[in-house]
Parts: C-alpha cells; sequence; structure tokens
C-alpha cells in the first residue's frame, strides 16, 4: 500500500491531487479545516480508501496530536511507501509592513511554516525505522526568490521553508533509512488564492494589475494539471533537497 498524507486537501491543488491518486494501491489521509463530500463520495466509487482529519493548522498546539491521529491510520508493516505532500498555505495578509493585521500575521506564519516544521518534524520521528520510500513534499512558491510589495510575510515564510527543506535532506543524507525531502513551486494556478491576489487594492500590492491580467488571459494552470506533473515527478527518483519548478516540468 501506498500511503499519501496531503494538507490543505478540502480544495485548490490539494483536491486535485487527491483525485489524482484514486488508484488502487493507494491509502489517502487528507488533512483540512473542512471535510470534501465529493471527494469522499468519488474515493468510495473509485474503491479507495481516504480519511479526513479536519484541523486548523493554525493552531499550532493540535499538531502533534494531528498526526498521532494520522498515523493511526497507517499500517508501517504493509506500507510500501509513505508519501506527505505539505500544501496547506495562506496568502494573507496582503499589506505592506507597518499596516498588517497582528492576527492574520500570526496565522500566516503558523500555516506556511511552523505548521510544515512541527510536522514534518513529526512524520521523520514516526517514520524513522520505516524502510520503505519516505518523501515529504513542501509546496513554496517563486515568491521565496523574490521581493514583492506587500507579500513579506509569505515571501518570507516560503523563503524558511525552502531552507528547512534543504537542510531536512542534507540530516538524512546518512540516516539508514533516509526521508527525502523536496520543495514543488507550482506557479500561478485558477484557485482561491488568486482570487484573493486579484481583488486585493493597489496600495496593498502594486502587481495587483498583473495577476487580474494573468486571469482575464487565460494564463492560470489548473489545479489538475498542477497536480498531474508534481505526481509524475514523485513516481520517478527525486533529488532530494531540490526545489522544483512547474515550468522544468511542462517541458
Amino acid at each position: 500500500m501506498n500511503y499519501y498524507i496531503i494538507t490543505g486537501a478540502s480544495k485548490g491543488l490539494g483536491e486535485a491531487i487527491v483525485q489524482s491518486l484514486f488508484h488502487e494501491e493507494n491509502a489517502i489521509i487528507a488533512i483540512s479545516r473542512t471535510v470534501n463530500e465529493k471527494l469522499l463520495k468519488e474515493a468510495n466509487d473509485n474503491r479507495v480508501p481516504l480519511l479526513f482529519e479536519t484541523e486548523d493548522l493554525s493552531v499550532v498546539e493540535h499538531l502533534i496530536p494531528l498526526m498521532e491521529r494520522v498515523f493511526q491510520h497507517i499500517r508501517l508493516k504493509d506500507a510500501q511507501s509513505i508519501t506527505f505532500i505539505q500544501n496547506a498555505g495562506v496568502i494573507e495578509p496582503i499589506k505592506p509592513v507597518g499596516k498588517m493585521d497582528h492576527t492574520e500575521l500570526v496565522r500566516s506564519v503558523n500555516v506556511n511554516l511552523l505548521a510544515p516544521m512541527i510536522l514534518a518534524n513529526q512524520f521523520v520521528e514516526r517514520t524513522r525505522s520505516f524502510a520503505g520510500k519516505k518523501v515529504i513534499v513542501h509546496v513554496t512558491s517563486g515568491a521565496a526568490n523574490r521581493t514583492v510589495h506587500g507579500w513579506s510575510s509569505y515571501s518570507s515564510t516560503k523563503a524558511g521553508l525552502e531552507r528547512f527543506t534543504k537542510t531536512l535532506a542534507f540530516e538524512q543524507k546518512n540516516e539508514s533509512f533516509p526521508v527525502q525531502a523536496i520543495a514543488f513551486s507550482p506557479g500561478i494556478m485558477d484557485t482561491d488564492m488568486q482570487q484573493t491576489i486579484r481583488t486585493s487594492q493597489v496600495e496593498d500590492f502594486n502587481e495587483v494589475k498583473t495577476f487580474q491580467n494573468y486571469y482575464e488571459k487565460g494564463m492560470l494552470r489548473s489545479p489538475q494539471l498542477v497536480a498531474s506533473k508534481l505526481l509524475t515527478l514523485l513516481q520517478g527518483n527525486v533529488e532530494s533537497g531540490k526545489v522544483y519548478d512547474i515550468k522544468s516540468l511542462l517541458n
């Protein structure tokens, strides 16, 4: 059995990844704030085990109990592989420094950076003796490596996530049963996050017109296409510690 754990699984890229995993040899544990009933029905129709663990990843004291529940659903002795795709993320606050809402700022750091670190730490600890294939995927953004007006929190948390991923991969090199860790940048997709970006005020985000044009000109990739490319990548041998960009997978 190939186990997949996916955060932010109820919509957008997370939903598309779950749908792309509906094969007999897979078992899926979806983590999100809400249950996607449509996905549950599709999984049942395809006879694929799909379980939802509902949790708000910004509440960091809930994360260790969350992973305890997740691993109750995983039979390590029957597993061939375990893949953990940390997809959940928030774009807010979209505001210049000095105008950000404190609550949104805390949530951004918790969801985008602290939660993935805590959950990855738990994953590595709980799979230490598992000899099968183990992969952690952190969904990142091109904003991790460029300065964007109004995106200081989002860019900083994604940059931190990439450094965490590279360090994790470096540390695992000499382990008996190493975890592979990669970051994956999906580019611009037609998701709720993009809608939030497009409806920003220009004084908060001075590139808002550019992102409105992406939508109006049909330049947004579908989550289904991005999910397909990611899963194709994971079927091969990934280079642990690498940041993969969707653009390099479209050629």
